[in-house]
């Protein structure tokens, strides 16, 4: 995902499938004063549901960022055998959401 700077108008490079041919296109961002420079709000070459899609890819990459920043925080080693009997089935959930969410987008990818 491209990060894009509030309310500029960004020429990226996209890769044509048809042709192979790389294009330059200028696209129209749009985003609320005040947000992460990462979080785009509007992409007009999707449709709502496209775009509704972006915002939720964002949700979760942040969410797994932060996962992996506690996770890899020198404080997990300290966790005693009770701390990780409890926290061990939350794992197991989000494994089992993270394989089915990597299995839903495989076959939703363009080959």
């Amino acid at each position: 995902m491209a990060r894009y700077s509030s309310g500029t108008r960004v020429s990226e490079t996209i890769q044509s499938k048809s042709s192979g041919v790389c294009k330059a296109q200028s696209l129209a961002v749009i985003e609320k004063k005040g947000q992460s420079d990462t979080e785009v709000l509007y992409d007009a070459r999707l449709s709502t549901y496209g775009n509704d899609l972006m915002q939720s890819i964002g949700y979760v990459i942040q969410a797994v960022q932060i996962m992996l920043s506690r996770l890899g925080d020198h404080s997990v080693g300290r966790l005693n055998e009770t701390e990780k009997a409890i926290i061990t089935p939350g794992f197991e959930k989000v494994s089992g959401y993270a394989e089915k969410l990597k299995e839903t987008i495989t076959c939703l990818q363009i080959p």
